[in-house]
């Protein structure tokens, strides 16, 4: 939605290829999501127990808990 949501997607593209690159990819917690026909699941590699706990510790990522979600766009003033 603006440029700064759009710098912050792909240094996250950026991220999770970096920690994809150190092999050894293992998908586990294989579940069903509300929406048909997604899946969620927790990734791992050789050097990286939880991709995601990587992705948000370093603000790549930000935690679900229901409900609507915000952006990452500066509020307007």
């Amino acid at each position: 939605s603006c440029a700064e949501e759009q710098r912050l997607a792909e240094a996250a593209t950026v991220a999770l290829a970096k920690l994809l690159r150190d092999g050894g990819v293992t998908i586990f917690n294989i579940s069903p999501d509300k929406y048909a026909g997604r899946v969620v699941a927790d990734v791992a590699t050789h050097k990286t127990a939880s991709v995601s706990s990587v992705l948000l510790e370093l603000g790549m990522a930000r935690p679900y808990e229901g409900g609507r979600r915000t952006g990452w766009c500066p509020a307007p003033r």
